[in-house]
């Protein structure tokens, strides 16, 4: 049995906060400021038809339920704001005005200093738009908006039933195939990037014309630095990790659909809320069990979807083996995570793409079912710990932001990058642990030159490969020094110069 929610989407600032409650709640900061019906009168409403009746003895103007093509109709702020909503557990609603200001609401909570007049950001007057509605358990959410004498209800549409999903996917194939081209996302024949890779595949699938450098450019992995000291180690990165898959679908307007076990991982628990997949996903499907988890993937993909899954390599290494000479010369048999792609399955195997592997052998790989199950339930276990039963598929069309937007996004990316870089300069205690990463920054700084080089802009293009051929010589040779470090810090902070002209 499968259970849906849409999580909202903010690309800005999401907050979440679970508080199980089963009384309905209005948030008792902002009230609507009528003797008719007080707050206490309001919170003994538990149905959304008790609701709407109220409303009209307010002279409330009730809109029907939002669809999701309804999503982003405008309205005008006329008073104060109520938040009333359908038991219980996790109902968020994100409002932006035309300003780009951003109000999150939250059960009980306003997020932001409300005052009379300002409530979650939002300045009353203003035109505000409904960016996205969250309801953990499909029930309806209802939105108030205004004062006694104007308010508008907005209602969320109730979600596809568990049963009408199970059947979809009882009704799949026994075996289907997907025709997936493959990206290869590692570095002079070493594995990196495997996260991006991996969800390249989709978004090319989707869209044919986009090129590997074009998702770099989307996800700024090509111009960002993380510097993470432990005490015990010092690391360098791109900062984000496999959260860029999120950055990349907001830059390339597209949506996901994430799965996982019921009380699942969705991502590591150190990402804040903005780069985490479960709230970020258009939707949330949860598996009961393994049964559940392989009946909705195959429905994914006999739908035509290719589906990044996350999984320990342990339990494919005997089959992988078999048929990529990558794989027999240069992994090893042991626990370690690996994004790959679903590309097909029969009565006896599942079909993989491995984005590290710069081999043709790396396209549909067989892997026993038995053996990716355990894999994918597995993954659970293994470093980010995600799911089990953790995959992402897309769930809406691919297209481009335009070159100029998508630079000045990358320069705001890049704003610590330098900074961070020079911590590590400073304390480069400890090279072993990080050289896996310096290898992907390097292969993202080139990958970004590319796409610099395809838009014409050379100079930029040039200091961002010397960059990465310097980090993917540090990682080659297991060699660091300052000087080698500073010369980095001195291209980077060249080309965004150039970038910012």
């Amino acid at each position: 049995m499968f259970k849906r929610r849409t999580p909202m989407k903010n690309k800005y600032l999401i907050i979440m906060c679970t508080i199980i409650f089963c009384t309905l709640s209005i948030i008792s900061s902002c009230r609507i400021d009528t003797a008719a019906t007080s707050e206490e009168e309001m919170q003994k409403i538990t149905e959304v038809s008790e609701i709407k009746e109220t409303a009209k003895t307010m002279d409330i103007t009730v809109i029907s339920d939002i669809k999701e093509e309804e999503i982003g109709k405008e309205f005008t702020v006329k008073g104060k704001i109520i938040f009333i909503h359908e038991p219980p557990d996790g109902l968020f609603l994100e409002i932006e005005d035309e300003s780009g200001n951003i109000g999150i609401f939250i059960e009980k909570r306003i997020l932001s200093t409300a005052t009379e007049d300002i409530i979650g950001g939002i300045q009353k007057g203003a035109t505000i738009k409904v960016k996205g509605i969250l309801n953990k358990n499909q029930e309806r959410l209802l939105l108030i908006v205004g004062n006694a004498d104007s308010v508008e209800i907005i209602a969320e549409e109730e979600k596809k039933s568990v049963e009408e999903t199970e059947l979809i996917a009882a009704e799949s194939p026994d075996n289907y195939q997907l025709d997936v081209g493959l990206v290869y996302s590692g570095n002079q024949d070493r594995p990196g990037l495997c996260y991006l890779g991996a969800f390249s595949m989709l978004l090319k699938f989707k869209e044919p014309k986009i090129e590997f450098f074009d998702i770099i450019a989307a996800s700024g992995i090509g111009i960002k630095a993380g510097y993470i000291d432990s005490g015990e180690a010092s690391v360098l990165g791109n900062g984000v990790g496999e959260a860029c898959i999120i950055l990349a679908t907001d830059n390339l307007n597209t949506s996901f659909t994430l799965g996982l076990n019921e009380n699942g991982n969705d991502s590591a628990p150190y990402y804040p809320p903005q780069l985490r997949f479960g709230n970020q996903a258009k939707e949330v499907v949860y598996f009961n069990d393994a049964e559940d988890a392989f009946a909705y993937l195959k429905y994914v993909v006999s739908s035509g979807n290719p589906v990044v899954v996350y999984l320990d390599c342990y339990y494919l290494y005997d089959d992988f083996v078999l048929a990529s000479d990558f794989w027999k010369n240069s992994m090893e048999k042991d626990h370690y995570d690996h994004y790959m792609v679903v590309t097909g399955y029969d009565k006896d195997n599942i079909y993989l793409n491995d984005p590290t592997d710069p081999t043709e052998a790396a396209a549909n790989i067989p892997a026993k079912l038995e053996n990716f199950m355990q894999a994918w339930e597995k993954g659970s276990e293994v470093a980010q710990k995600l799911g089990p039963f953790w995959m992402i598929y897309l769930s809406g069309p691919v297209s481009q932001k335009p070159f100029n937007e998508v630079i000045q996004w990358n320069i705001d990316m890049s704003k610590d990058a330098v900074s961070e870089i020079r911590k590590f300069a400073e304390n480069p205690n400890s090279l072993e642990p990080t050289c896996f990463l310096l290898n992907e920054l390097g292969r993202a700084r080139t990958e970004f030159s590319n796409y610099l080089n395809n838009n014409g802009m050379a100079e930029p293009a040039l200091l961002y490969k010397q960059s990465g051929e310097i980090f993917s010589g540090i990682a080659f040779d297991m060699s660091v020094t300052t000087e080698k470090l500073n010369m980095i810090i001195d291209k980077e902070s060249e080309a965004v110069k150039l970038l910012i002209k």
